[in-house]
C-alpha cells in the first residue's frame, strides 16, 4: 500500500529499487508488488520495480561512501 501510495501521487517514482536481503527474493516479491502496484494505480503508468544490483551489500557501500566523504550526523 505504501509504495502504491508514493507511485499514485500523480508524480511518483518511475522506479523502485528493492535492496538489501529482500532484493534475494527476486520475482518471488517483485512480481507480487508489480501486480500490487498496477491494480493500486490504474489511472497513472505505475513505477517498476526491481532488486538492486548491489544486493546485500547496497547498506554497506553506502555506509563507506559516506564514510569516506566525511559524512556526519547534525548534531
Amino acid at each position: 500500500k505504501a509504495l502504491a501510495a508514493v507511485g499514485g501521487a500523480g508524480r511518483g517514482p518511475a522506479l523502485v529499487v528493492i535492496g538489501g536481503g529482500l532484493s534475494r527474493a527476486g520475482d518471488e516479491l517483485l512480481n507480487p508488488l508489480r501486480v500490487a502496484l498496477r491494480e493500486r494505480t490504474p489511472i497513472v503508468h505505475p513505477a517498476d520495480v526491481t532488486a538492486s544490483i548491489l544486493g546485500d551489500r547496497g547498506g554497506l557501500i553506502g555506509a563507506a561512501l559516506l564514510a569516506r566523504d566525511g559524512w556526519a550526523p547534525e548534531s
